[in-house]
């Protein structure tokens, strides 16, 4: 039986389609019986796939053989004599004055070779600034001084109605400026003066600095609005986030919002406004005139051919069944808890599973903490459970745990059917 080290060597032959049909029997028959092996070749071709889409627009599109053929320069077709046979024997095995002169100068050339090497680079590197990328949004409105960026560190550049959005693209307006996008969703962000917002996919972004106005179609997978002092978490709705000075507001003008900080969480209604700062508990809940709160972002208003074109080429996402969240009562006996422990039916598609935020309640509803589990403990095929540790001292004096998983949307689309939550601890 072939080992697993002797199948990682050929997962890229064969999916080059290099290896020989005995090669290919040995690893197919391997993966069918082996899960990790099989992880690591469906791995490979995503990898493989993702190469051939990025560097699309640098395939040869013709042959090349003709054109290099008829360059090469003229060989000598006299038939080969034993004397000529003797000859090149002799110029093979004897260095000649020559090259051995050259090979005595190789070092002091070397610089000066790698210097021509670099220049040639430089002057034939693609000038066009950006990689092809796929895009996951398009600028539907934009006004005034707008500038776009991106994580290759070029500097900024203009932005144009109709141009497309990417993973990693950031967005700066200027004064009086204005701008809005869509993402593949659909979900409409409308940026108002000031203000810088990063863009990490289609269900995540930052506002680094200003305010945006978001309404996020409904998916599959969570949004989450990242700010220095706290994130804004939804399924879908319509809400308003505004980063100033050591401070986050955030207003909900329909729906549902999750608010969260490093040390606490508190879900949003319509007409309620939640101000997050570092280290602050209880978070500051205010009932507002929603409607009058957001009432900047109506004058920005999407440009009719920008939609028709974001329809042609994001096509935004058909409705999918929302990811379920999952609640669990934990009856604690008493005892002073100092972890739970969570235990799980593997999915279908290991290495296809996200992560999960856990948020923790006490038996009035009022919240403990919260935490989250990274993809990677669910994509370990023979992982059933996972320990997580209250922050601090045990919880005492809560008789009754209420615990809510929600999957976080950041990696995968298989989820995990959680079986099981117990309360570890110690006695009073």
């Amino acid at each position: 039986m072939a080992t697993c080290r002797q199948i990682e060597s050929l997962t890229q032959g064969y999916i080059d389609g290099e290896v020989s049909d005995s090669e290919r029997l040995i690893l197919e028959e391997h993966v069918s019986g082996c899960r990790v092996c099989d992880r690591v070749l469906k791995r490979h071709k995503q990898s493989t796939a993702l190469l051939y889409e990025t560097f699309e627009a640098y395939r040869l599109i013709q042959d090349l053989s003709a054109p290099v053929m008829a360059h090469l320069p003229e060989m000598d077709r006299a038939p080969l004599t034993a004397r000529t046979v003797r000859e090149v024997n002799w110029r093979a095995k004897h260095e000649t004055v020559g090259m051995s002169r050259l090979l005595r100068l190789l070092p002091a050339l070397a610089p000066v070779l790698i210097v021509g090497l670099a220049l040639a680079i430089f002057y034939s590197w693609p000038q066009n600034g950006h990689a092809p990328t796929e895009s996951i949004g398009m600028v539907m409105f934009c006004q005034g001084e707008v500038s776009r960026s991106s994580e290759a560190g070029l500097d900024p550049q203009g932005v144009d109605l109709s141009s497309p959005v990417a993973a990693g693209d950031r967005f700066e307006t200027g004064n009086e400026a204005a701008m809005m996008l869509s993402l593949a969703g659909p979900t409409a962000i409308k940026v108002a003066a000031n203000t810088r917002v990063k863009i990490h996919n289609e269900r995540r972004i930052s506002v680094e600095r200003g305010r945006a106005w978001l309404h996020v179609g409904k998916d599959v997978r969570l949004f989450r609005v990242n700010t220095a002092m706290g994130d804004a978490v939804v399924f879908g709705t319509t809400f308003d986030v505004r980063v100033e000075q050591g401070m986050t507001v955030v207003t909900v003008a329909d729906g549902c919002v999750q608010v969260e900080t490093d040390v606490a969480f508190r879900e949003l209604n319509a007409g309620e406004q939640a101000t997050l700062r570092i280290g602050k508990r209880p978070l500051d809940v205010l009932a507002v005139d929603a409607l009058a709160e957001l009432a900047w972002a109506e004058a920005i208003v999407p440009d009719g051919n920008a939609q028709l074109a974001f329809a042609d080429t994001v096509a935004p996402k058909s409705p999918a069944p929302m990811a379920a969240e999952q609640f669990f009562v934990v009856q604690t006996n008493g005892r002073a808890v100092q972890s739970l422990t969570f235990e799980w039916k593997p999915a279908g598609d290991v290495a296809n599973t996200g992560g999960y935020y856990v948020y923790v309640y006490d038996d009035q509803m009022s919240q403990l903490f919260s935490d989250h589990v990274r993809a990677e403990v669910f994509q370990i095929p023979d992982r059933r459970s996972v320990d997580v540790v209250v922050p601090g001292d045990p919880l005492r004096d809560v008789r009754v745990l209420h615990i809510k998983v929600v999957p976080d949307g950041d990696a995968g689309e298989s989820e995990t059917v959680f079986t099981k939550v117990s309360a570890w601890g110690i006695y009073p």
